[in-house]
């Protein structure tokens, strides 16, 4: 069973939300835009509790409305919702529960229904009925929250709570497991079969195994019913663990007795009694080297890590851990519920606080590991996780991520579907271009933005060329006072600027804004462009990244940049250059006083066609950000700063507007 859909009105920040779901799900979003608001929406209608808080309400005097639907239901699934009491929806195949809160006043809190709805009716004979205690525990919700006390789950007790969750009956005192016998044995009786009762709590009082008649007879009568079956087989269990139990507890009441005697503390013992006998009024005193009683022993397990414990690791290491250890609380809750299959919504918050990169990008891979493993347990989990981490997206595949964008006064949620490819194919190029070898392309276009997943976080994408750009671009921006971090703006190198369309048109499937910034050189063929900035206009060849700079940076920033003293550059270039400035001999730790005299050079043709040259040769990251460090901001090129700011501009006026 999958939950597919959500519809949420009127709950905190969110106006009204329609929300599409995969398998697997991954919300992002800028921070407290709604994803928290979205995923405790969905937790509170599967919570056993419904309940709604006056901040819930976005507005007083309307109603909350949490709608819900699951599709993809097994036949075991069907049979659990009741086929022929009409909650399945014949026309989607999906049943559908429905919360409405509504905010009393007078009293002080909210009137809450929870329905199974069918859509496909008549309004007003929608509700089917209420949501039965089966669903709940067929289909639960684990929510871990953002704020972990990782400590909890992991000292001695949190570990002994996680015991217990796999062996319940072993980690149950001795004399709660016999009040278990004593009771199970009743309900026998109960149904009319006879047991000697007394015998049975006698033995039990007395540490003594339970007789081979009672075991026999045990084994006997389980073959009547499945109620009694049940009970018999829960006794055997019961009564093995607590031989074994009792075995235990024999071992360390001698193991704790020869410690005693070894280190001499029976003497110690024995002589203080003799002592402070009348002192003590007859009572003992006695020394206890380690815990005679199984469970005291349990309660006081520790979790370690290459030989030190748990707690004394790094927070990384304890976040993912005790993520681990919550994930496990589903298999209790299973067992409580007592069903033999069970389907699990699991919201986990921020799960990269801590955790070092490849970590996070280890942790989808794990989380869907987890998931084939509880598969074997019958317990089927659907996973909602809220990020602020391009490593976690970057391991994502496409439908499984949902981007929780701002859309006026509301948020939208943006969501790919499975058939995501072909509709951009058939947006991007003609029906007679959507071929094998487009498709190719955008799964190409594709997987480059996976590795530069911070876009997906963006409101708006620059666009540039190469490698230069991208290096120059972000501390050009900074210096020039343009934050674009502020503004949710980030950079994108483009795979040949051929892909241009194919980026813009992708990157508009999810609602993020493009800005470009190409060469000249590219204005007959993208000078329809919308949002585009062309460098270098008077450069009809390629090299107009460098013409801006030659035209508006000093020209000995730009040798600095270069860095012709280097054994890179070879002997012929470096004569081309004094070829070029016949009265100019030093290449190295240039300053402002020599800027007159390259200035002169400047109109030269052969002058200015080697430097240009000679940085198109050099064109490279290091070298862009070399020569953007140096530059002040008066240096810059006023294209770039145009260009920055219209990017902003952009943000600023479309951000929400789709």
């Amino acid at each position: 069973m999958l939950l597919y859909k959500a519809h949420i009105e009127n709950f905190r920040n969110i106006d009204h939300i329609n929300i599409n779901f995969s398998d697997f799900n991954v919300l992002i979003g800028e921070n407290n835009i709604g994803k928290t608001n979205i995923l405790t929406a969905i937790n509170k209608v599967l919570s056993k509790n419904v309940y709604f808080k006056e901040d819930d309400f976005k507005v007083l005097e309307k109603p909350i409305v949490i709608e819900l639907s699951f599709n993809n239901l097994s036949e075991e699934d069907k049979a659990i919702f009741f086929d022929f009491e009409g909650l399945l929806n014949p026309k989607d195949e999906d049943i559908t529960i429905k919360t409405i809160g509504t905010w009393r006043s007078t009293i002080g809190n909210a009137d809450i229904s929870v329905n199974f709805i069918r859509k496909d009716l008549k309004e007003g004979e929608q509700e089917v009925k209420p949501v039965t205690k089966i669903f709940r525990k067929t289909l639960s919700s684990l929510y871990i929250s953002a704020h972990r006390n990782y400590s909890k789950n992991m000292d001695s007790k949190g570990i002994f709570e996680l015991l217990r969750l796999f062996a319940p009956y072993q980690a149950m005192p001795l004399d709660l497991l016999k009040q278990e016998i004593n009771e199970e044995f009743r309900n026998l009786i109960e149904m009319d079969y006879e047991f000697n009762l007394d015998e049975i709590e006698s033995l039990l009082q007395n540490n003594e195994m339970l007789s081979n008649n009672i075991l026999n007879k045990l084994k006997k009568i389980k073959e009547d019913s499945d109620p009694v079956s049940e009970i018999c087989d829960k006794l055997l269990k019961c009564n093995n663990i607590y031989s074994q139990k009792i075995k235990i507890n024999d071992e360390l009441l001698k193991l704790n007795e020869t410690h005693k005697e070894y280190y001499k503390l029976t003497e110690i013992e024995n002589t203080m009694n003799s002592f402070f006998s009348t002192f003590l009024n007859n009572e003992e005193l006695k020394f206890d080297v380690m815990p005679t009683e199984d469970i005291e022993l349990l309660k006081n397990i520790s979790m370690d890590l290459d030989g030190n414990s748990i707690l004394n690791q790094g927070d990384g290491y304890q976040n993912f851990i005790d993520l681990l250890i919550n994930l496990s609380g589903l298999i209790k809750i299973k067992n409580i519920n007592e069903v033999d299959m069970c389907n699990f919504i699991v919201i986990i918050e921020e799960p990269e606080t801590h955790l070092h990169p490849h970590m996070q990008r280890n942790f989808i891979k794990s989380l869907k590991e987890f998931r084939e493993l509880f598969k074997k347990r019958n317990i089927f989990i659907q996973f909602f996780i809220s990020t602020h981490s391009p490593y976690i997206v970057s391991n994502l595949k496409i439908p499984e991520l949902n981007i929780i964008r701002k859309n006026k006064n509301n948020v939208i949620s943006v969501k790919l579907e499975e058939d995501y490819i072909s509709k951009i194919c058939f947006k991007t190029y003609s029906n007679s271009e959507c071929s094998s070898k487009n498709i190719r392309k955008i799964n190409s276009a594709i997987n480059y933005l996976l590795n530069y997943s911070d876009v997906f976080f963006s409101k708006t994408v620059i666009l540039c060329e190469g490698d230069t750009e991208l290096g120059a671009f972000p501390i050009l921006a900074d210096k020039l006072r343009c934050n674009l971090d502020a503004y949710g703006i980030s950079l994108l190198k483009l795979n040949g600027v051929h892909n241009i369309k194919l980026y813009r048109s992708i990157l508009n499937e999810f609602k993020i804004h493009t800005y470009s910034i190409l060469d000249a050189d590219k204005k007959n063929d993208y000078g329809d462009l919308p949002n585009t900035t062309f460098l270098g206009e008077d450069s009809r060849k390629k090299g107009a990244f460098e013409l801006e700079f030659y035209k508006n940076a000093p020209h000995y920033k730009i040798f600095n940049a270069l860095d012709l003293s280097h054994d890179s550059h070879a002997k012929s270039t470096i004569q081309e250059i004094k070829e070029a400035i016949p009265d100019f001999e030093v290449f190295e730790n240039l300053n402002e006083s020599l800027e007159e005299k390259l200035i002169q050079y400047k109109g030269d043709s052969k002058y200015k066609r080697t430097v240009i040259k000679l940085m198109k040769d050099e064109k490279n990251i290091l070298f862009s950000r070399i020569l953007a460090e140096e530059l002040d901001p008066s240096e810059i090129p006023p294209t770039f700063k145009e260009a920055f700011e219209n990017a902003i501009k952009l943000t600023e006026e479309n951000y929400g507007e789709y």
